[in-house]
């Protein structure tokens, strides 16, 4: 758990005026969705090879809203940079519809730590090519995406709860993120914004008429933990007749998604009385509620070791390696490094002298420990 970013449910209900009716579009609610494939949550006309999707956006399948993929570079790099799908080469086509075959919607048990009661819930799940963990239910994707960019569109007009311009919403995004490296420390950077690229931020103190920015920090020394990032704003209409049509976006950059497992639970839109400026630009905090545990397994993180360099596990106070092919590597908790064997024998004993969570990381394979 990263100390001080503690943030109680009962904290968050006292920060500013309650959120109100969750106007998400459907295709933003995992947990209303079967297990199994997400490949038609994307909106497949609207996939990039730049930076962002061509605007104005056509209307998001229907009020449903839907998932825009954008990526450039690794093996979706054709050389054609474009963002209209007409234009684009085969291969990235053919590389998008890889990555869409692969996102899945899994099955999970969230857990209150304190009472222990447990919820069934279905999160969307994307992992990375060159990932070392995995998550029951999730499938590897095999392209490579190290520019890798979602969009979120929301509903428009037909959609069961429409957003309503002048109003304040308050969009709340729940994500956990195994990588395979347990001192990363990197972000996933979010962008919301309306069919214009602006329409967000009047009356909020940042500059009027613009789009919002904001990063959510991810630690991959804390591989279990779930985080949570709140942004209040308020939607206006726009100036350019051109851009007239609505969805709300809201575009996530996962730079590190081929070596990562990412998860995120539905994503909620819900309108609120006023702002809160602690919500702006945006409030992160670890979100120590629950735990994620899947069908298969006690915890997620040890669903890791797709690769074989050797057996890890913990015993008599003291971490054994078997087989090891490589340097062997010990992390506290912390992302701090406690223990190296540079050139292992074939059955290598670590007494730590300590008792915790440790990541054990072996070549391309880390795992999990408790002493």
């Amino acid at each position: 758990m990263k100390k001080g970013l503690l943030l109680t449910t009962a904290a968050l209900c006292a920060m500013g005026a309650m959120a109100q009716t969750d106007y998400a579009p459907e295709n933003w609610r995992y947990n209303d969705m079967q297990a199994g494939s997400a490949e038609g949550l994307f909106i497949k006309e609207l996939a990039s090879t730049e930076s962002n999707a061509k605007a104005p956006f056509r209307a998001a399948d229907n009020g449903k809203g839907g998932i825009v993929a954008i990526s450039w570079g690794g093996e979706s790099a054709s050389g054609t940079v474009t963002s209209d799908y007409n234009a684009i080469d085969q291969k990235d086509k053919d590389a998008f519809e890889s990555f869409y075959k692969s996102s899945r919607i899994v099955s999970t048990n969230l857990v209150n730590i304190e009472t222990e009661e447990s919820t069934p819930e279905n999160l969307f799940c994307i992992i990375g090519k060159n990932a070392t963990s995995t998550y029951p239910g999730g499938e590897r994707a095999t392209v490579s995406f190290p520019e890798l960019q979602l969009m979120w569109l929301s509903g428009n007009e037909n959609s069961t709860t429409p957003l309503q311009l002048g109003k304040n919403y308050r969009l709340t995004i729940d994500y956990r993120v195994i990588h395979n490296d347990p001192t990363f420390s990197g972000k996933i950077g979010v962008t919301i914004a309306t069919s214009a690229y602006d329409g967000i931020d009047q009356n909020t103190g940042l500059g009027d008429g613009s789009y919002r920015m904001a990063d959510l920090p991810v630690y991959g020394s804390y591989p279990e933990d779930w985080n949570r990032g709140i942004f209040d704003i308020m939607l206006f209409d726009n100036t350019d007749a051109t851009y007239k049509e609505l969805p709300f976006a809201v575009k996530l950059n996962v730079k590190f998604w081929d070596n990562a497992v990412v998860l995120l639970r539905s994503m909620k839109l819900e309108m609120i009385d006023e702002i809160d400026s602690n919500n702006v630009p945006a409030n992160v905090n670890d979100y120590p509620d629950y735990v994620d545990k899947p069908e298969g397994g006690t915890t997620s993180v040890e669903q890791l070791n797709i690769k074989d360099n050797g057996v890890i596990f913990a015993e008599n106070g003291a971490i054994t390696v078997i087989d090891a092919d490589a340097a062997i590597e010990v992390y506290n908790i912390a992302g701090a490094k406690v223990a190296t064997v540079a050139a292992p024998s074939t059955v290598e004993t670590i007494d730590l002298d300590m008792n915790g969570v440790f990541m054990v990381k072996v070549g391309e394979k880390v795992q999990k420990v408790i002493l």
